[in-house]
């Protein structure tokens, strides 16, 4: 079954270059790399509407992929990884969504690109963004592992859940779509409440003879008249 992984027509409230960048990048995440989202759909599995659907005849096999992760320990062993994955799978959630925008970004220049861990504090869910400045300048994060954002400097780019906009603007999108995305699924308790953190704040360190082979392998990554 071929499900379309939007939920929504992202917002741009601005025209600058850098959030068509992103926006860009969150059409390019879903269209280069077909795919559902077993998350995004386990509402309809769950109402017996896929019931004899992909999704469901691999759901262990995603899960157990999920689960063990390799990008947390060699990002150059795992975007080959990953690939190869969504070619056989066509399956991925939010995390494969962050981290193949992190890429493209890279990919079309902007090395501090990053991802990052996003929580509610009054739900028990979570959710991986990516995000990058609109000056190229690094992300950092406090003490306690906080992303430190900016106002109308700080972008989040989310193809999973096709939101893209300054981190202050792009945090709102999010207030009603966890309860009606996600609300039906026993994995996530609680509503929403608006009191978003950002931490684990990553950024894959790739070699450039990794990136020309990307490039090469994958010519439709890199965005061009972005202004």
């Amino acid at each position: 079954m071929n499900i379309g992984n939007s939920y929504n027509t992202p917002s741009f409230q601005s025209h600058c270059a850098e959030i068509k960048l992103g926006q860009q990048v969150c059409h390019l995440v879903n269209t280069e790399f077909p795919h559902y989202s077993l998350f995004k759909f386990k509402p309809m599995i769950d109402k017996n509407i896929a019931k004899t659907s992909s999704p469901v005849a691999i759901t262990k096999r995603i899960m157990q992929y999920n689960q063990n992760r390799p990008f947390f320990y060699n990002p150059i062993s795992y975007i080959p990884e990953l690939f190869s994955f969504i070619n056989k799978f066509k399956s991925f959630d939010c995390n494969e969504s962050a981290l193949l925008g992190e890429l493209i970004l890279k990919l079309n220049g902007f090395k501090n690109s990053y991802t990052a861990l996003m929580r509610d504090g009054g739900a028990n869910f979570n959710h991986v963004i990516c995000l990058f400045n609109r000056d190229g300048s690094e992300l950092k994060a406090d003490d306690n592992g906080a992303v430190n954002i900016e106002n109308n400097k700080t972008i989040i780019v989310d193809p999973w859940a096709n939101i893209c906009d300054f981190a202050n603007n792009a945090l709102k999108e999010y207030h009603g779509f966890w309860d009606e995305c996600l609300k039906p699924s026993s994995v996530y308790l609680g509503k929403a409440t608006g009191e978003y953190n950002i931490a684990r704040l990553k950024s894959m360190e790739l070699p450039q003879i990794n990136l020309n082979n990307i490039k090469e392998a994958y010519p439709n990554l890199i965005v061009k008249n972005i202004s």
